[in-house]
Formats: structure tokens, C-alpha cells, sequence
């Protein structure tokens, strides 16, 4: 091989390895470009999502978080006024960006409130619709009931076994069902007087009623519905150890051992209906939907008996929200039971305005007067007495 072919062959060598490294060079760049890629197609990704979260809080907060109930039929005898109170009616954590619009052929739809008073011309049946808009005028909530206007009377006498707290201890509401119903009604009980006799114990929970529970007050001892034979509540025991019989049972409690979680108080109601429904079957029971409290001038005013705050810590948005859920709870497990009648006084209790108020200065400094509320948790006269229609209204109804 002479010097020229050699020279040639060294070219082509020389060439091919330039090539080569040229291919890998390329490579090597293909691969950069491709991690390049891979990086900045997982930071999009990373951007997106966290931009999908940032949306998906923000549709969480300007959600409308509201919940409503209504009973399936609602009564209003004749010569009684029902009210039905926006507030109370639906919880939702600030209710004052909801507008409430009641639509029925009888009764005034107002500011906070559907009122009708039941009257002769208008007796029967009667469809009643609420819808709830949101700030932006959009339907969130709506549904229909029966609202019947029934006569003022009750055709039978009754005697009633009312079961309760303090809110039914010797409270104004007994005699003026019996006033209301020219005496037809006559509640028993080995508590209480004349008629306006019951088994309502203040600071008294479901619980109680369920355990050995003593009742300090008056001496009492523990409460006459609790047989030690068989460790629980048992109203045979109770009618044969009392000799109190009545034709129907109301039980008026929830307010006391209330909680965010409904299930245990609803499973120890059940418990008392189902051992009153094993000794009567086919007795009438009535079942109280418990008040909500005043407002949070009126829970920071009850006092104890030394003066002191009697409900410290509590707070009225929560109090509000443990009332709801137990109404509607109430409904879920009864709503349906055969001979078992629910009373909303939830939903027509007055709670802003139906408890003890006063007038008070607007600081302490201050010569400005304003009213508040002074308690919470137990109505004043007026609010036993609306309490009162409402229970009658229920009456008139179902014993019929």
C-alpha cells in the first residue's frame, strides 16, 4: 500500500469518528431534550393541580352550605295562630344571605317568618311551599306540605302522661291546653297540680329517664319509671307502681345531654317508645320537637342559682345546629311510626323574642339603654302559651 492510499484510508477513519462522535453528541442532546421535556411537562402538571385545588376551595367556600326541614303535615286549629321562623326552619353557618319565599293560598309570607291563624272558611287541607335563594337569586332549597286548618275541638275527654324536663316542670303550657280545650284534656302524672299533673323533672335527659337516676329535688328519690328489676325504664312498672293510666304518652325532652351527634339520644328515645308501645300498643304517642335556645344575649344571661353563668361555653350558632339535626333526626326515626305524632315546636317556638328580656345600657359607660335578652334556655309566660298552640293545634288534629 504506497503513501497516498494510506493517506486516504486515514481520511475516511478520521471521517467515520467524527460521525460517530457527531451521533453521540446528537444523542446525548435528544436525551437532554427529552429530560428537559419530562421536567417541564411534571412542573405543568404540578401547576395544574395545585391550580385545580386553589379552584376547587374556592367553589367550597362560595358553596351554599344549607340544610332545611319542613314536616310532612303541619295542623293549625281553628282561633290558633302558626308561625313558622325562617331561622329556625333552616341551619346554615350565616343564614342572613338566604331569602325564604312561602307560597300558600292562606296565610302572609314576612320578613322572618310564614304566619296564618286558622279560621272556619278555611278548614281542609292546603299546600304550602317554601324555596330558599342564595345571594344570587338561584333556588337552593325547596319543598311542599300539607298544611290542614282543623277544628278548635277535641270530641273526647284525655288524659295525658306528659314525660319531661324543665321546660315541661309545672310549666304555664298544661293548663292552657286544658283551658283551650274546655277541659277535655286533663295531663296526669304523680308531679305537678291539679290539672296540670306530669312527669316533667328540670335538668332531666332522656338518659335519665332510661337509668337509675335520682331526682334531688323534693325529695323524690329516683324517678318512678325506673323498675330495679329489670335495671331500665319500664312503663308497666311505672302504671302499676303509681296507678296513674293514661290514654296517651307525650314525651317533651332533648334540650338536656344535646349533641352535634344525634344517634344516641334518638336510640334512647327509641327505647322508651318501643317499652311504652310493648305495654300499649296501640296507645297514642306524642313526641315534642324541643325549642331552640334565645339568642346569645339570652345564653350568656341564664344564671344559676349563685348568679353564675349556667350555660358557659355554650354558643348560639352551635346550640342552633344541634337543635336541627335533632328535629330533623326526630322525624327520620318517628316520622313514619303508626300512632306516633310529632309536635315542630322547633320550628314555631319564637326564640328571638319569646324569652325573659330586660333593658340594659349599651356599655358600661354609656347612658344608652337597649332591650336584651336575660336567659335562653326557658320562655317566658308568652312563650309557654305559643308553645301551647302549637300543641293543642297537634291535638285537634289527631284526636279526631
Amino acid at each position: 500500500m504506497n503513501t497516498r492510499e494510506k493517506g486516504k484510508r486515514a481520511a475516511v477513519a478520521v471521517m467515520a469518528a467524527v460521525g460517530l462522535l457527531l451521533g453521540i453528541c446528537a444523542t446525548v442532546r435528544s436525551v437532554q431534550t427529552s429530560a428537559q421535556l419530562e421536567a417541564e411537562v411534571a412542573l405543568l402538571t404540578e401547576q395544574m393541580q395545585e391550580k385545580d385545588i386553589k379552584i376547587a376551595a374556592l367553589k367550597e367556600q362560595t358553596a351554599d352550605h344549607l340544610d332545611a326541614y319542613l314536616p310532612g303535615r303541619l295542623y293549625v286549629a281553628v282561633g290558633r295562630t302558626l308561625e313558622l321562623y325562617n331561622a329556625q326552619v333552616a341551619f346554615s353557618g350565616n343564614r342572613q344571605g338566604y331569602s325564604f319565599n312561602w307560597v300558600c293560598d292562606i296565610g302572609r309570607n314576612l320578613e322572618r317568618k310564614f304566619a296564618v291563624t286558622g279560621e272556619d272558611k278555611d278548614l281542609g287541607e292546603h299546600t304550602l311551599t317554601l324555596t330558599i335563594y342564595n345571594d344570587r337569586l338561584e333556588p337552593v332549597w325547596e319543598r311542599e306540605t300539607v298544611l290542614e286548618v282543623v277544628e278548635d275541638r277535641i270530641r273526647e275527654n284525655v288524659h295525658i302522661l306528659n314525660i319531661g324536663d324543665s321546660l315541661s316542670d309545672s310549666t304555664p303550657w298544661y293548663e292552657e291546653v286544658t283551658r283551650l280545650s274546655d277541659g277535655r284534656v286533663t295531663f296526669v302524672g304523680t308531679r305537678g297540680s291539679k290539672n296540670a299533673m306530669h312527669e316533667g323533672r328540670s335538668g332531666f335527659s332522656i338518659c335519665d329517664y332510661l337509668t337509675e337516676t335520682d331526682y334531688p329535688y323534693a325529695g323524690e328519690g329516683v324517678h318512678g319509671f325506673y323498675n330495679p328489676a329489670t335495671g331500665g325504664f319500664d312503663f308497666s312498672y311505672y302504671k302499676e307502681t303509681t296507678g296513674v293510666h293514661p290514654d296517651v304518652v307525650q314525651i317533651f325532652l332533648g334540650k338536656n345531654g344535646m349533641s352535634l351527634d344525634s344517634k344516641p339520644g334518638i336510640d334512647w328515645l327509641k327505647e322508651m317508645v318501643d317499652n311504652i308501645r310493648e305495654t300499649e300498643p296501640d296507645i297514642p304517642i306524642y313526641l315534642v320537637q324541643t325549642i331552640y335556645m334565645g339568642d346569645q344575649n339570652g345564653i350568656g344571661g341564664e344564671t344559676d342559682g349563685k348568679g353564675r353563668s349556667a350555660l358557659n361555653g355554650y354558643y348560639k350558632a352551635e346550640e342552633d345546629e344541634k337543635v336541627f339535626l335533632w328535629t330533623k333526626a326526630m322525624d327520620e326515626a318517628f316520622g313514619e311510626m303508626e300512632q306516633v305524632y310529632l309536635i315542630p315546636a322547633a320550628l314555631t317556638f319564637d326564640s328571638a323574642y319569646n324569652f325573659r328580656a330586660g333593658i340594659e345600657r349599651v356599655n358600661a359607660r354609656s347612658s344608652r339603654t337597649e332591650a336584651v335578652l336575660e336567659e335562653g334556655m326557658h320562655p317566658n309566660e308568652e312563650g309557654y302559651l305559643q308553645i301551647a298552640d302549637g300543641i293543642f293545634s297537634v291535638y285537634c288534629g289527631t284526636m279526631r
